[in-house]
């Protein structure tokens, strides 16, 4: 759980895995990352060495980039740009009647939507999918 607490605060990083672990290096913006990258900048923030992890990518920052390599090698990214954000209102269990503030983010290096409100941040593999899960969850119809 460290690593992805780590991955939370940072704007955005390379995590390289290796054996058992995951060389993290990260970085205080995208640009920083693509300038350490492209140009060989020694920009970097932070760099640690943690034990492999079960990660969620869903509740990176906005607009942070993170590489993820396998032994140097990359297999793939996520950069979550936000597309809409709302007030959801709907009713609980209990037929109150309920606001939640919520946030949709494209990754257009995987495809995937990203729900996020306060309390929680859910992947979705087609829009279609996340319409489906607003209204079974909540009665909710997204206009997109």
């Amino acid at each position: 759980m460290l690593l992805q607490e780590r991955i939370e605060e940072l704007n955005s990083g390379i995590l390289n895995y290796t054996g058992n672990n995951i060389k993290l290096t990260g970085f205080l913006s995208g640009e920083r990352l693509l300038d350490y990258l492209r140009d060989g900048l020694d920009c970097r923030f932070a760099v640690g060495v943690y034990p492999e992890e079960e990660l969620n990518f869903a509740y990176i920052k906005d607009n942070g980039l993170f590489i993820i390599q396998q032994d140097g090698l990359d297999i793939s990214k996520y950069e979550f740009s936000i597309i809409h954000s709302d007030t959801l209102r709907y009713r609980d269990e209990e037929n109150k009647p309920k606001t939640k503030v919520y946030k949709i983010r494209y990754c257009p290096h995987s495809n995937k939507y990203n729900f996020r409100t306060q309390d929680n941040s859910i992947l979705f593999n087609a829009l279609d999918d996340l319409k489906h899960f607003l209204i079974k969850e909540y009665n909710y119809i997204l206009d997109l």
